[in-house]
């Protein structure tokens, strides 16, 4: 029996090469523009501001005042207090009106947040605020923070 002539295996080989550089290459087109469109459009469309921040002694309540100035709904608020040396993150809050995926805050609408630190640690954390920061379950990547925080 004869084996293969060194040309044809030469052929098979560049065959075989170029079959799998087409494959790899198909599958890194195709994760890269998987990876590069789960960039969220909300950032482009999602604007919403801080209008107040008030931290209460007398109830160590928190209450946030915050406008939606872009075409982007949010909804899913979760607070980040900071303190320069500390940071306590709110994730359950109350609401002026319930927010969800099915009932956002749309744009020029403004919500009210409320958040009530447990324990002596986070009421001192909180009280000595000098930085608030807010996300969105609607837009995570957008982030907004003031730093101008009323003591009542």
């Amino acid at each position: 029996m004869r084996g293969v002539s060194p040309v044809v295996a030469a052929v098979i080989l560049i065959a075989v090469a170029v079959v799998v550089g087409v494959m790899v290459s198909t599958w890194v087109t195709n994760w890269t523009s998987t990876q590069t469109s789960n960039t969220p459009t909300c950032a482009v469309n999602t604007h919403y501001v801080i209008d107040s921040a008030t931290f209460t002694s007398s109830s160590n309540e928190t209450r946030i005042k915050i406008t939606n100035k872009g075409s982007e709904g949010v909804y899913g608020f979760e607070i980040t207090v900071d303190n320069g040396t500390d940071i306590v993150r709110f994730s359950t809050i109350t609401e002026s009106f319930n927010t969800s995926a099915t009932s956002k805050l749309t744009q020029g609408n403004s919500i009210y947040l409320s958040a009530t630190p447990a324990g002596t640690f986070n009421v001192t954390l909180v009280s000595q605020a000098t930085k608030i920061s807010i996300t969105n379950t609607g837009c995570p990547s957008v982030l907004i923070k003031t730093e101008t925080i009323t003591q009542a």
